[in-house]
């Protein structure tokens, strides 16, 4: 039986912002002490960050919406023949980004998405060590907000201007995919400037207009991108795979396929796959 309370995004997104702050100043406290790293049984790294800010989300979400379902990826994914009905679900990193937290990094973010179908209708991302938040409302658009002077922005990508790109790269992930990209824009005389970042951030620095494109060829799972591609989506950008089709969510298999995360433009970035 699916769940039938239809939640609004605009009446939520307060709560939501609250409590992704709540699990970045948890984070920040861990961040500070001598942290130990333990490794998952796919052999991907969790710290008592990962777990503590898990647990503020969860509970946090719980008190807010208590019939919608959550998945985390700190938490047991349900199975596919129980989520598969679901209209509406809460899909959660509390932690993305956890090398970038090992390596003292800075670049690791909270990520908190609701999911209508197979498609994100509010996502936050909020960078603990830059107080920086970022969100998005399907029908309502981007914004994002200092936590320094409390300012808030809407933000839009940019207009690709053909012959100069700002590529985001992972920070830890490098792949030869990459290169061959970069490298084929080049030989069609565009000149690239690659500026290597960590976590949900190279999605929300193409949504705010300060890169046009983050090709993804690692893996990556459901709860790493959910809230971030709402946000980009919001800000005009979109998310597509090889063939041009928009990534989706509540799949069979959570892993996503290989993406194109890109701002505004008539380019068409898939040929230089």
């Amino acid at each position: 039986m699916s769940n039938s309370q239809v939640p609004d995004p605009k009446l939520l997104i307060d709560q939501v912002l609250q409590l992704s702050i709540e699990a970045g100043n948890e984070i920040l406290h861990h961040y500070q002490t001598d942290f130990s790293v333990e490794y998952k049984s796919n052999n991907s790294p969790v710290t008592i960050a990962d777990e503590s800010a898990n647990e503020i989300i969860i509970s946090g979400l719980g008190r807010l919406q208590p019939s919608i379902p959550i998945i985390s990826e700190e938490s047991p994914l349900p199975n596919y023949s129980e989520r598969s009905v679901w209209s509406y679900y809460w899909l959660v990193d509390p932690l993305d980004g956890t090398k970038s937290f090992m390596h003292r990094e800075d670049e690791f973010t909270v990520n908190i998405a609701l999911v209508e179908g197979q498609s994100a209708i509010l996502g936050v991302v909020h960078s603990p060590v830059e107080d920086r938040t970022y969100w998005g409302i399907r029908g309502d658009g981007a914004y994002c907000r200092n936590g320094e002077d409390g300012k808030v922005r809407k933000i839009r990508v940019r207009e690709f201007s053909g012959s100069r790109a700002t590529i985001i790269t992972p920070q830890f992930r490098g792949s030869r995919q990459s290169r061959n990209f970069i490298e084929k824009l080049n030989n069609e005389s565009i000149e690239c400037d690659v500026v290597r970042s960590s976590s949900s951030i190279k999605f929300c620095r193409v949504a705010e207009g300060a890169a046009d494109i983050f090709p993804s060829f690692t893996n990556t799972s459901e709860w790493d991108t959910a809230a971030a591609q709402c946000v980009l989506e919001c800000a005009g950008g979109k998310v597509v795979d090889p063939a041009g089709n928009s990534v989706i969510y509540n799949k069979p298999n959570i892993l996503n396929p290989n993406f194109l995360a890109s701002g505004g433009g008539d380019i068409d970035w898939k040929r230089f796959i």
